[in-house]
């Protein structure tokens, strides 16, 4: 009904993958009005069937599909993932994505998720959620110590000892709990 409201003639392709997965693949003229900007239209559709299907008792996953359109945005967004890290492995700085949808953004997480050189994540709010990709650090360095926490550091070690009495050392000496002081009676 939906397709006939919008003036489109198409068939339907129902495939059930199995009790929990049912694939629509469409066929039939004008199909670029059905995909619209970068499968927007599509997923709208895709969720729509989803929560008729959905209405009553378990839950059904709905794929709707048109012309290889899934695969074909899935095959550019891995590929966009592997230009962007390249780019962020020569100049070493972070590049944050244009806003995805939740499942776009699955997909370029899962393309670079075993990149020795970068790291993903995702920052923003729905409906304008980017993917952020940046550089690995090779080591995580030790924040520089202020100058005042130097002095008391030992010469050999460069780092404090512990006092010899079983105390802790602060900067006014070397003190024992209160279990190990002596007790007045």
């Amino acid at each position: 009904n939906v397709t006939k409201a919008m003036g489109i003639n198409v068939a339907f392709n129902i495939e059930k993958k199995d009790d929990k997965k049912i694939l629509i693949d469409i066929t039939g003229d004008s199909l670029g009005v059905l995909i619209g900007k970068r499968g927007q239209t599509l997923d709208a559709l895709q969720y729509l069937t989803s929560l008729a299907v959905n209405r009553g008792d378990g839950f059904v996953s709905i794929t709707l599909d048109t012309e290889d359109y899934r695969k074909r945005r899935r095959e550019t967004l891995e590929n966009l993932a592997k230009n962007i890290a390249g780019k962020v492995k020569t100049t070493k700085k972070r590049v944050i994505l244009e806003p995805m949808s939740a499942y776009e953004r699955r997909i370029i997480h899962y393309a670079l998720q075993n990149d020795k050189f970068v790291i993903t994540h995702s920052e923003g709010l729905e409906p304008f959620r980017n993917v952020v990709i940046s550089p690995k650090k090779d080591k995580p360095s030790a924040p520089e110590k202020p100058e005042r926490d130097k002095k008391y550091q030992s010469k050999n070690s460069g780092a404090k000892q512990p006092p010899k009495d079983g105390g802790h050392t602060s900067r006014y000496g070397s003190h024992k709990s209160k279990s190990e002081k002596e007790v007045q009676v």
